[in-house]
């Protein structure tokens, strides 16, 4: 019998052919934390090394005792410098509450969970009429009922940390059709449940909801005909089986665990970021039918190409606008190799507007500028394919491009336009949104048809219908409503404010309007928060380190905008856009943007932080004021009692806790990269006042929201001026002087400018007991007039006990203060 089963495998690959060297960047798990449940052996145990060998770091979860036969095994496969990891837990994921707490460690542990393999299951072969309610029952809650829960807290704990992470479900074709052979009724109809809950589940979970939840992708792989521990043991009993199954497979013979792993890989990795929920099958010629549940979100979205991390390059457009050329092209291709930028990850050389013909040809193709592009398109993507960087192009989703009112652009015309940037070779593609609505309108930004993406998605559709990867850089602007919504899933990136110009008071401008827009951010979509103005003596250099800090610690792509020939560009300039260390923070392989942790606004600094791969953080003090200041950074606002630091500007080693005093120069980041934490508690909340039990004066009015709008309470006062006033009376504190509160708001005015002043932010006064009342200004809180941020801030003037008063106005500047949703007074 043994020669028969070993039999129905041996046409499988060999063992040296399973992995390869090669690790394609959507494929690429480093740093991500993955559970398989089931994953002590078989099935489970091959689809978790799969993981592994991508770098995800796996902890596989079952009931048997280690070590279960073929663990060691796996162990000993791990390649170190693939950096994966493969770690055991016993458990029993029918006791939900152990389960609860198990996964629940893990996400602490790694402040985050990115992805879970739900293939626990067992099989009892016995016909219907002999179950007993207790052998039914017993099936069902592994098979059913503990995947169920698995991906439930899987999902919750995806929600708390931010991961819009992928579950997949193991099902089995006996889900879809009467298993021959094998008298399973039960089996059969809870692998049938499987397959509708992935449905279920990815209808409630995938769709992103208005507070930024949601994004979570639910799958399901129904595998046949599969070689497994459960398998061999049953075809012992039954060796009849062996023959007949193996008929059944196009290929003669029974699929190995290790065939799966590629599924697998696909359904949890970047590469697969738009599958979901909805049962496509796919023919394979492989033994199993392996039935992929995928594709609520049109399939678009998943086959443009997406870096794991922010792209990095050049673009000709900050300093020579719509004025380029081939040898300025070529001379600033060659600066990214001979100035060392390539090396470091600057890869992409973009012609920005200016080198198209103001017509067509024959055949509707885009043509180049014969005059300033001479060679044609062909010949400089060649030059620079040759100097290994990547060819980036450039149009827009309206009739012309920007600033050239008798160039086209692709409206209208996107298969071939498409097309020909796939023909000339492009690798990237930058697409604008000028002249959206007319041929004459070079701006429109409150338009409907400017503000919608079905421009953007038809482009989209267009270039996966060629034969060419190419990324797609949305330079739509965030004008709209809940803009990374749609922005997110379809391009690599999405710029989200209007252009960069070449001054200080830019950074402030983008900044607040990024706000919302970063917590959107992870592997293969990255809030643009526009090219960088370093080494176009726009900025001083440590405005350029506060610069190139910021986009860096927000995950924004670095596109350098400058001229990269060394006698024409500061040294100082380079050094910046050298600094390995701060290019890491913006690399790092969890790709999550940091978030604003507290502001002081009169006093002119704010506290970033966000989450670094190997349990690290980085933390960002913004001296916003052009004078050198002292602050003090209380690092239990971040969950930090102490921590080592580096500083990645000094590339100084030192150390951190408690409240930490800082000397910070005019215009200053502080960047420190923290490991080795030791956590503490986060201020705790002691209690939240919403609006409704404040006291409302002036204009102030009370506005009901629908039910997933102005959270907690659905409820905002809007219309808060300098002469109206929202009072909370009776709020307690615990001590006296200065407390950390949370301000619950909205705000959505953005303001679509260059040059001019404005901020994009709101100003609300405060005033504790009859203190003096201090400005504080607020940036954009969300996606609509309707989606609640919070800012956390320090009132002082607090007396212990439940009878203070905090009082909200409009501040004196003529403008609206944001609208108030509530606040929460932290002890």
């Amino acid at each position: 019998m043994g020669s028969k089963i070993d039999s129905m495998t041996a046409n499988a690959l060999p063992e040296e052919a399973k992995v390869g060297a090669k690790r394609f960047a959507d494929f690429d798990l480093g740093g991500k934390i993955f559970i398989v449940t089931g994953g002590a052996q078989g099935l489970g145990l091959a689809l978790a090394e799969g993981l592994v060998e991508a770098g995800g770091r796996v902890y596989c979860l079952d009931m048997a005792p280690p070590p279960v036969e073929g663990w060691d095994e796996a162990l000993s496969r791990v390649q170190p410098e693939f950096g994966g990891s493969l770690v055991y837990r016993q458990i029993d994921i029918g006791d939900t509450d152990k389960l609860e707490h198990l996964i629940d460690s893990i996400a602490r542990e790694h402040q985050g969970l990115h992805g879970v393999l739900a293939a626990a299951a067992f099989q009892q072969v016995t016909p219907a009429v002999e179950y007993t309610a207790k052998d039914a029952n017993a099936m069902m809650n592994i098979n059913y009922t503990g995947v169920l829960m698995t991906a439930t807290i899987a999902a919750r704990k995806m929600t708390e940390y931010r991961c819009r992470g992928s579950i997949c479900i193991i099902a089995s074709m006996s889900g879809l059709v009467a298993n021959k052979g094998l008298i399973s009724p039960v089996y059969n109809c809870s692998k049938a449940a499987l397959i509708q809950l992935a449905r279920s589940l990815a209808m409630e979970w995938t769709p992103i909801r208005e507070d930024g939840t949601g994004g979570i992708r639910v799958n399901c792989i129904s595998p046949g005909y599969i070689m497994t521990p459960m398998i061999k043991e049953q075809m012992e009993e039954k060796p009849e089986l062996v023959e007949s199954w193996a008929r059944d497979n196009m290929m003669g013979r029974l699929a190995t665990t290790s065939e799966f792993k590629g599924a697998a890989l696909f359904l949890l990795s970047n590469a697969s970021s738009f599958v979901t929920g909805i049962p496509r099958a796919l023919t394979m010629s492989i033994p199993p039918r392996l039935a992929l549940l995928a594709a609520a979100v049109p399939a678009v979205y998943g086959a443009t190409v997406k870096s794991p991390t922010p792209p990095m390059g050049w673009n000709s457009y900050n300093h020579y606008n719509c004025q380029p050329n081939e040898a300025i092209i070529k001379q600033n291709a060659q600066g990214l190799v001979d100035l060392g930028f390539r090396d470091l990850g600057y890869t992409i050389v973009t012609v920005d507007c200016g080198w198209a013909a103001t017509t067509r040809d024959e055949q509707d193709r885009l043509q180049w500028d014969k005059e300033t592009f001479p060679s044609g398109p062909e010949a400089l993507g060649d030059f620079i394919h040759s100097l290994e960087l990547q060819f980036g192009l450039y149009s827009g989703a309206g009739y012309r491009m920007c600033g050239l009112p008798d160039t086209p652009a692709s409206l209208g015309y996107e298969q071939v336009d498409a097309q020909t940037f796939a023909d000339w070779g492009g690798d990237t593609l930058k697409y604008d949104n000028c002249y959206s609505t007319s041929p004459t309108e070079m701006v429109d930004v409150t338009s409907p048809a400017s503000q919608s993406p079905d421009r953007f998605i038809t482009m989209a559709e267009a270039l996966n219908q060629t034969d060419r990867p190419i990324q797609y850089f949305l330079c739509q602007w965030g004008i709209g409503q809940n803009v990374p919504d749609w922005t997110a899933p379809l391009g690599n990136s999405w710029r989200m404010s209007n252009d960069i110009f070449n001054a200080w008071r830019a950074l402030w401008r983008i900044v607040n309007q990024a706000v919302p827009h970063v917590q959107h951010t992870g592997p293969g979509a990255f809030a643009d928060l526009d090219m960088l103005i370093i080494g176009l003596n726009a900025l001083s250099v440590e405005e350029e380190h506060f610069h190139f800090g910021f986009w860096s610690m927000l995950k924004s792509p670095l596109i350098i905008g400058g001229v990269l020939v060394e006698a024409e560009i500061p040294a100082s300039s380079l050094e910046v856009m050298r600094n390995e260390e701060v290019i890491a923070i913006n690399q790092d392989p969890l790709a999550k943007a940091a978030a604003l942790v507290i502001r002081y606004t009169e006093e002119e600094w704010d506290v970033w932080a966000g989450p670094l791969s190997d349990d690290r953080m980085v933390l960002g003090i913004a001296n916003w004021k052009n004078e050198t200041q002292n602050v003090e950074v209380d690092l239990s606002l971040v969950g930090v009692g102490s921590a080592a630091s580096r500083d990645v500007w000094a590339h100084e080693n030192g150390s951190i806790a408690g409240v930490q005093v800082l000397e910070l120069k005019p215009h200053e980041l502080r960047l420190l990269v923290l490991s080795e934490i030791e956590t503490t508690q986060k201020p705790s909340a002691a209690a939240y006042y919403s609006v409704e039990d404040a006291t409302l004066g002036g204009q102030a009015a009370l506005v009901d929201c629908g039910a997933d709008e102005c959270l907690p309470n659905h409820v905002k006062v809007g219309s808060i001026t300098a002469d109206a006033n929202v009072t909370f009376e009776g709020v307690s504190s615990a001590h006296d002087g200065e407390v950390f509160v949370g301000i619950d708001f909205i705000n959505y005015e953005y303001t679509h400018t260059i040059g001019d002043w404005a901020t994009n932010t709101r100003n609300m006064s405060v005033a504790v007991n009859d203190n003096e009342a201090k400005r504080w200004a607020f940036p954009l809180a969300g996606g609509d007039w309707y989606e609640t941020g919070r800012l956390m801030v320090a009132l002082d003037g607090f007396v212990a006990g439940d009878e203070n008063t905090v009082v909200f106005s409009g501040f004196d500047d003529g403008h609206w203060a944001p609208d108030l949703v509530g606040m929460e007074v932290f002890e």
